[in-house]
């Protein structure tokens, strides 16, 4: 009347059902299973807390599970990740026999690797092998401390990935103020210095060509100039930053003018270098800045009008000046020292960096209509 309630007792100590004698060898394997899974668990845990690489632990994972098992092999098989974060087929035990039973398709699933939805892999072993509820519970266990050793290495990879991305910001942030700070501003200087000799040597009445090579080496300053401010804005930007569209930046431009300027744009957007948004952005501040300044209007306009292979950009206004007198402006500011209609001549060089050109016209509004044209595609680095 009273064996069950002590083989139940027995049972729920040792896994087995019985306490005769014959049954004594079920309870020796389920003790030694057990001392061999709790063995595995902390040769998984060393491993973890030694900072081991992914494969050592992952390798240590199943040669726990084989061990647990008396298995010739088990084998990790790469699922829902990139080639790049986890070996494609790791094999512990006898590899050869392993390679050919997963070549001929002589194996089955013992554990799945899952995180949440997403499957990372399963791990593979020989058909046949005897397992037990407690043996399936334990390798459940195993794999589990498989998916935490593959997201741990995953996330140190994006730490390292940020750290690097710092570094190199942190970098470019340097180039920048450096150039900005110190190179252009001697660049700078040199083609002001060149420019006062030019005047010196031309009042004088020096020789033509002393001239001209002021000129070109004034010249080259000027674009030295360009090219450097260009980089510097390139430099100022983050791998973080997003660069937008012509239309938004332009639209952003628009709202801060104090008059009534209105944005149209036609046709398909297409995808410029963020250098050549830079130029084209400035290019139309300076035409609206003419156009408050100079042009006496109340109100005007900037057109966009995309077509396959051009790019047109427009600023009208309803004022009072004069194309024709913008032309000769323009002209005339190329070869001017004293800074007169500078900002013409800015947005004419930033037009031929793209490899376009600006052009004045009788504006439909009654004022001006500063035309930009720049062919399509626009080559990345803003040269035309």
């Amino acid at each position: 009347m009273t064996a069950r309630p002590t083989q139940d007792h027995l049972a729920a100590l040792t896994g087995v059902r019985s306490g005769k004698p014959t049954y004594y060898r079920a309870y020796v394997r389920s003790a030694d299973r057990l001392s061999r899974a709790v063995s595995a668990l902390r040769s998984i845990s060393a491993a973890v807390s030694a900072h081991a690489g992914l494969d050592e632990v992952l390798r240590e994972i199943l040669l726990a599970g084989a061990d647990l098992l008396e298995a010739p092999w088990l084998a990790l098989a790469q699922r829902g990740v990139r080639e790049s974060e986890l070996p494609g087929l790791l094999l512990v035990g006898d590899e050869g026999q392993g390679r050919q039973a997963l070549r001929l398709g002589s194996w089955q699933t013992y554990a799945p690797l899952r995180a949440g939805t997403a499957n990372l892999g399963e791990v593979r072993g020989p058909v046949g092998v005897e397992t037990s509820e407690d043996d399936r519970a334990v390798l459940d266990i195993l794999a589990d401390q498989a998916v935490i050793a593959i997201r741990r290495w995953q996330h140190q990879q994006q730490l390292q990935v940020a750290r690097q991305r710092e570094l190199l910001e942190t970098e470019r942030a340097r180039i920048s103020r450096e150039l900005h700070d110190s190179v252009a501003q001697h660049v700078l200087s040199a083609g002001m210095q060149i420019e006062l000799a030019r005047g010196a040597v031309g009042a004088a009445g020096a020789r033509e060509d002393l001239s001209a090579s002021l000129t070109s080496a004034r010249d080259s300053c000027s674009t030295a100039v360009r090219q450097l401010r260009r980089s510097i804005f390139a430099l100022g930007r983050t791998a973080r930053d997003s660069w937008s569209p012509l239309p938004e930046v332009l639209a952003e431009l628009v709202s801060h003018q104090q008059l009534d300027v209105a944005l149209r744009v036609e046709g398909t957007p297409s995808d410029l270098p963020p250098e050549a948004v830079h130029e084209l952005t400035t290019a139309v501040g300076e035409a609206l800045f003419n156009l408050s300044r100079h042009a006496q209007a109340s109100r005007g306009e900037v057109r966009v009008r995309y077509q396959p292979d051009l790019l047109e950009l427009r600023v009208d206004d309803d004022g009072g000046g004069d194309p024709r007198a913008l032309r000769q402006a323009l002209v005339a500011a190329r070869s001017r020292t004293d800074g007169d209609h500078q900002g013409l001549a800015n947005i004419g060089a930033r037009l031929a960096a793209l490899g376009g050109r600006v052009s004045f016209r009788r504006s439909r509004l009654g004022g001006v209509s500063v035309r930009m044209q720049v062919p399509l595609p626009v080559p990345s680095g803003g040269e035309g």
